[in-house]
């Protein structure tokens, strides 16, 4: 079996830019979306290991990559550059 692995960083960023009380009437968040996700799956019999599943919305999986990418640029193998990225102004966001 397969674990299963729940990109969540756009759903944050979409919270956060929307009013806080249409956030709340229209449950847009990551957790209640992926609650909802995991029930279904679950309901189809999907082979997936749940006890390694990972969400890189929840904190104990990103404070880790930031970590990971501090030490890098400690050490000056991470950089910043100018770069054409795919940008969507309502959100604001980058997409892909």
């Amino acid at each position: 079996m397969s674990c299963i692995q729940w990109g969540g960083t756009p759903l944050v960023c979409l919270q956060k830019t929307l009013p806080s009380n249409m956030a709340s009437r229209l449950k847009i968040g990551p957790f209640p979306i992926l609650k909802n996700m995991k029930r279904q799956q679950m309901s189809l019999g999907l082979s997936y290991d749940w006890d390694r599943e990972v969400a890189t919305c929840k904190e104990d999986y990103y404070k880790w990559t930031q970590w990971l990418f501090e030490q890098f640029y400690k050490k000056g193998l991470a950089y910043k550059k100018e770069a054409k990225v795919n940008w969507c102004e309502t959100l604001p966001y980058r997409i892909g």
